[in-house]
């Protein structure tokens, strides 16, 4: 029979089970030490955890110590908990196990926790484990550990073996002074590891790490687990990674929320160093996370650190929710990434990536991207995020990916039916721009490029802008509704910008043209766009284009064809009944352009020549972001019957 510390999740856990031969367990195991109030004479080997902790280490090979619930203070009705009156250490050379939650010591089915109290001792963790062995502990509540500058306050660990924990509760252990690691401090050498499953890491504080600190080196492994209402002074205030190199794994059921680093970064999770942070679980969040300063929610810097991040909200009224909701901070509402990577996409395809309602006060509601920062964007929607500068994104000297250049090519696609697989809607920039690219000084290019994106119903200044020695490629997209007080986009002194099959239509522009664009070089190509937005030039500036450069565009601005002969002037004639902004096979620009079998419109489908259309001006694709796979029947010659 298995006695399994984790009813939720058995199939997961069978490995981590405490495992005993015959059909049904009807006393404890013989080589079992058990601790209770009532010691020897009811049936416990002995009163105190470490008086079990110290025969187990004396002991050759594993040892298991199961803790009753009974071992409080014999005159106090409450006997649901444990006052260690100093750090429990542990130093054993060979495995050990302790699990609590049993009624008694005759007891051999855990339930609920064994709760340990450090309110005893002054100025030491709870638990102080140093070995190398693997540690387990299961089934108890951890709190009011008050460690000193070099310790962690709840379970304080260093070593090169593995901790693992299991259905525990850590909660209410606090700083006292400049602690690294309020709930949870791990030290780990080469191949450490810490696992933690179907826990609750909450309520903790302290200057860094509130919830849990991992330094050093080693993996780290979090599945089924809150980590929530924690407190960090300066940064952390969820998660501390902070080592090289290390490895952590976010797995299902990660919650990550109502964190908060007061005066530095990273609320949710804040890391440094050479880390790689997975997370691709399943009823996922990072939500109501605060930073003072960078990442309310996420804050990755340094060169070479890596998040590659694809989990899934859970499901609510049948649709999953964003994963990053809600978070707060002066810059990067949701995420920073400083100096290092950030990749984002769908989990299984089937939904987008969502982060939505997250706020920065100064930049980047729902990213920051500092300087030699990287963020790539698959399959990922930005929803309502606000901040005065970059509703939905800023960045300063970084490069930014929307559907292209990802990490991870296999990563799986959302539908190429789907509309929202990369939507940016309802961002609010009250001062500047909903995507603000500043750019590099100097001789190194940094890219902006998006693919196979819809802007829809933003607000700000413009809705993208990019500065300084840029390479700007806004491709296959769809950018309707928008209100802006200037130019819709902006290219300021770019290194090269590339505007190529882009549907742009109904919306309110400020200025009085589309693009605005200063000091273009001879790269810069503008073709295959639609621009509907009567009264308004499609270019602010085109003396300074070179006319073949700017080419097939269907436009209402007469200005397109003194720039090239080629572009075309009137209306897109888009089908009723189809998908969003299709055109009509009898509209102007289908068959037209000279992009080829290398293009993917914004549903990721090929080019196709309709037999029944006359090709123009290159006689292969169609303007703008959508093309048309089939004309009916019914067409012939530009009209329907």
């Amino acid at each position: 029979m298995r006695i399994c510390s984790l009813a939720s999740a058995q199939a997961l856990l069978a490995s981590m089970c405490v495992a005993f031969s015959g059909a049904i367990l009807a006393e404890v195991p013989a080589d079992v030490i058990t601790v209770g109030n009532g010691g020897v004479a009811a049936n416990c080997t002995t009163d105190t955890i470490q008086a079990a902790i110290n025969i187990a280490q004396q002991r050759a090979g594993a040892s298991r110590i199961w803790v009753s619930r009974d071992t409080g203070d014999p005159n106090s009705t409450n006997d649901d908990y444990y006052v260690a009156s100093s750090a429990l250490d542990i130093n054993d050379p060979n495995d050990l196990e302790i699990v609590g939650g049993f009624d008694n010591c005759n007891d051999v089915t855990p339930a609920g926790f064994t709760d340990i109290s450090g309110s005893g001792n002054e100025r030491d963790p709870v638990f102080r484990i140093r070995t190398n062995a693997k540690v387990q502990l299961a089934h108890l509540g951890v709190s009011l550990g008050d460690a000193d500058l070099n310790e962690g306050s709840g379970i304080d660990y260093a070593g090169k073996g593995e901790l693992r924990l299991l259905s525990m509760l850590i909660r209410n252990n606090a700083e006292t002074s400049q602690t690294i690691g309020g709930g949870i401090r791990f030290v780990g050498g080469p191949q450490a590891q810490l696992t933690i499953i179907d826990s609750e890491i909450r309520e903790n504080k302290a200057t860094f790490g509130g919830g849990l600190a991992f330094l050093g080196q080693g993996t780290l492994t979090v599945h089924s687990t809150r980590i929530q209402s924690n407190i960090a002074v300066r940064s952390g205030g969820g998660l501390f990674l902070s080592g090289a190199p290390i490895i952590a794994k976010l797995e299902h059921a990660v919650s990550i929320r109502d964190n908060r680093a007061v005066s530095e970064d990273g609320g949710g999770l804040y890391s440094a160093g050479t880390v790689l942070v997975e997370w691709n679980g399943a009823d996922a969040r990072m939500w109501a996370n605060e930073a003072g300063d960078a990442g309310g929610g996420f804050y990755m810097e340094q060169l070479g650190s890596v998040a590659d991040l694809s989990p899934r909200g859970p499901l609510v009224n049948g649709e999953y929710a964003s994963v990053f909701y809600a978070n707060t901070a002066k810059r990067g509402g949701a995420l920073a990434a400083m100096s290092s990577a950030i990749y984002l996409s769908s989990r299984d395809g089937n939904s987008a990536q969502i982060l939505s309602f997250n706020e920065a006060t100064e930049q980047g509601g729902a990213l920051f991207l500092g300087a030699e920062g990287t963020v790539g964007l698959l399959d990922t929607s930005l929803f309502d995020n606000s901040a005065p500068r970059g509703a939905a994104i800023y960045g300063e000297g970084a490069n930014l990916y929307i559907n292209t250049n990802h990490r991870n090519p296999n990563a799986a696609k959302c539908a190429n039916s789907s509309l929202h697989c990369s939507d940016f809607a309802g961002n609010i920039a009250s001062l500047g721009r909903v995507i603000e690219i500043e750019g590099r000084n100097g001789p190194s290019v940094l890219s902006a490029l998006i693919d196979k994106a819809r802007f829809f119903q933003n607000q700000g200044q413009q809705l993208i802008s990019l500065e300084n020695n840029s390479h700007f490629r806004l491709a296959d997209s769809i950018v309707d509704a928008n209100l802006t007080s200037s130019y819709l986009i902006n290219i300021s002194n770019p290194a090269a910008a590339d505007i190529l099959n882009n549907t742009i239509v109904n919306n309110q522009i400020g200025e009085t043209a589309v693009i605005h664009a200063t000091e273009i070089v001879g790269e810069d190509l503008i073709a295959a766009n639609i621009f509907a937005q009567p009264g308004k030039r499609s270019l602010s500036n085109p003396q300074a284009i070179l006319s073949t450069r700017v080419y097939e565009n269907l436009s209402n601005d007469s200005v397109m064809v003194a720039i090239n002969w080629t572009n075309l002037i009137g209306e897109p004639i888009f089908q009723s009944g189809k998908a969003l902004y299709e055109l009509h096979p009898g509209s102007p620009g289908v068959d037209y352009t000279t992009r080829r079998a290398e293009r993917r419109d914004f549903h990721s489908r090929p080019y196709v020549d309709l037999p029944n259309v006359v090709n123009g001006a290159g006689g292969y694709g169609d303007v703008g972001a959508k093309e048309i796979q089939e004309a009916s029947s019914l067409f012939r010659n530009g009209f329907e019957d």
